[in-house]
């Protein structure tokens, strides 16, 4: 078994069945200074300030002091009832009104309470009763309680370690049966806001990348398959795409669209493609069906499959290609 930790007044140990305390179910909380965080300081309790209690398990719990200490002094905490606390009209945009029944959150590390609710910095910890204007502070009533429930815009902000593959997560599917569909990840999006202008969009899943160190390559998604052994598997695709036939007005539908802007790059492609060792080619289009017939399969034994072009007024290169297992030359022009 392993063994528990004290907690504020709450033994390591106790009798199991034990009421520890039944005031009004419990909502009184007693731990000592050093556990909780105000907005005077970590560790520092100021009696009638709001404050995070579990600090060092990862900010479990908010409420209103009932007396001030410092260090092992105890402190009894409400962690419900309402209270004339001071509030910041902000959110994760700026300033912002706050105004009866909006969601208050608390920062975890200065102890402020608006309604910014980024999860990185802040936990849930009541309701307004109050108005306050956007971009000042006032003291207005809170109904304090936490509701961990309540949704945030930012669930985690993951820093991997110097290591390789520091942070990772693995989904293993271990369900068997007919016409199962296994999903790593599954998101069920469903865009209802209406989003106009220029710059507007909806993203099923957003990618946003940057370096500020020297690496080799950076990819938005890459797809390694590898380890499938003692499996009979149809078709074996890094990306899969089916659009059905929108009951809406669309102007463009595309499985894949490529745009880029990157001109100052040293190589700028909208596809880029090369032939490992181990493949027969590159398969570009197939005349479908289960089994692929190869429609354009550059030839992998030629190191540059641009060649000159012999006849006269018809440009300096073409491809070598396969076509239905002939060999075809795609020829190419230069328009200037």
């Amino acid at each position: 078994m392993m063994p528990t930790q004290a907690f504020g007044a709450y033994a390591a140990e106790g009798t199991a069945g034990d009421e520890v305390s039944s005031t009004y179910e419990g909502r009184h909380v007693t731990v000592t200074a050093a556990e909780l965080l105000t907005s005077d300081g970590s560790g520092v309790a100021t009696k009638g300030l709001p404050c995070v209690f579990g600090i060092n398990a990862g900010d479990h719990g908010v409420g209103v002091c009932f007396n001030s200490g410092t260090l092992t002094d105890l402190i009894a905490i409400d962690t419900e009832g309402i209270w004339d606390l001071s509030v910041t009209a902000s959110d994760d945009s700026g300033d912002s009104l706050v105004t009866g029944g909006d969601p208050l959150y608390i920062n975890t590390a200065t102890g402020i309470i608006s309604k910014i609710r980024n999860l990185v910095t802040q936990i849930p910890f009541g309701y307004a009763l109050g108005q306050v204007l956007g971009g000042t502070v006032a003291v207005i009533a809170v109904k304090v309680h936490w509701s961990p429930r309540q949704p945030q815009d930012e669930f985690a902000t993951i820093v991997g370690a110097a290591t390789d593959n520091a942070m990772s997560v693995t989904a293993a599917d271990e369900v068997a049966g007919a016409g199962i569909i296994g999903r790593g990840f599954y998101i069920s999006y469903d865009n209802n806001g209406e989003k106009t202008g220029a710059q507007a969009e909806s993203n099923g899943i957003g990618i946003d990348m940057d370096a500020d160190t020297d690496v080799t390559t950076l990819y938005g998604v890459n797809v390694y398959t590898g380890g499938m052994v003692g499996a009979t598997i149809n078709r074996v695709a890094a990306y899969g795409c089916y659009l059905d036939d929108p009951a809406a007005t669309v102007n463009a539908i595309s499985c894949i669209h490529l745009e880029t802007a990157a001109a100052a790059a040293t190589t700028c492609d909208y596809i880029s493609m090369r032939s490992h060792a181990l493949q027969d080619g590159i398969l570009t289009f197939r005349s479908g069906g289960d089994v692929a017939t190869y429609f354009l399969v550059f030839d992998p034994a030629v190191v540059a499959p641009c060649e000159a072009f012999a006849a006269a007024g018809n440009g300096d290169y073409s491809i070598k290609c396969y076509i239905n297992g002939e060999v075809t030359y795609l020829h190419t022009y230069d328009a200037a």
